[in-house]
């Protein structure tokens, strides 16, 4: 009977265990880079004026290995400087150069980029699907032109394979009073 007693006891603490883990892993946040892969880099804008406060950042392809829902975007370690919008756009095949910066909103001259501007669409809540290349971009609103902006990466949280992700770019924004101080901290 103690044996019995035994047994069932194991039992009944892996069942627990596995249960708990389960329940960890389907609504826990967990760090992948599975929508694109990102080597840290900088980008330095000229100063804003009162009149141009807004930039767009792009330069990334998101290319899912499986359906994948964005599930929001956050800047990390912001300073003056917001997430006003963000928007996700097809790569059309021998694209040309992309978006990579640009300052002003809305944006100018599309198509030179090579994006397939009629399937534009919010990134928050879009579907991605494998086999299709996307190109995220940010729209960003420096909060006050008198002083600089800058933040150091983006994140990206989203609902793959029934599991939450977490994907950080490590693409420093930088706005500075003058154009010379760019990269100095």
């Amino acid at each position: 009977m103690p044996a019995r007693r035994l047994v069932v006891s194991a039992i009944a603490v892996v069942t627990v265990a596995a249960v708990a883990v389960t329940t960890w892993w389907f609504t826990a946040v967990h760090p992948g880079m599975h929508l694109a892969e990102s080597a840290g880099v900088t980008v330095c804008f000229a100063p804003v004026t009162v009149s141009g406060t807004e930039l767009v950042v792009g330069g990334l392809d998101f290319s899912p290995p499986s359906r994948a829902t964005i599930l929001a975007v956050r800047l990390v370690e912001p300073q003056n400087i917001e997430l006003a919008d963000t928007r996700v756009v097809p790569v059309l095949p021998d694209a040309g150069p992309g978006l990579g910066s640009a300052t002003g909103w809305p944006i100018g001259d599309r198509d030179q980029y090579g994006l397939d501007w009629a399937a534009d669409r919010e990134l928050v809540g879009a579907h991605l699907k494998p086999g299709v290349t996307e190109m995220p971009y940010l729209h960003l609103h420096v909060v006050d032109p008198t002083q600089s902006a800058s933040f150091d990466a983006w994140q990206v949280e989203y609902k793959m394979r029934a599991t939450r992700w977490s994907s950080t770019f490590p693409k420093r924004i930088e706005v500075p009073l003058e154009q010379s101080a760019c990269g100095d901290d």
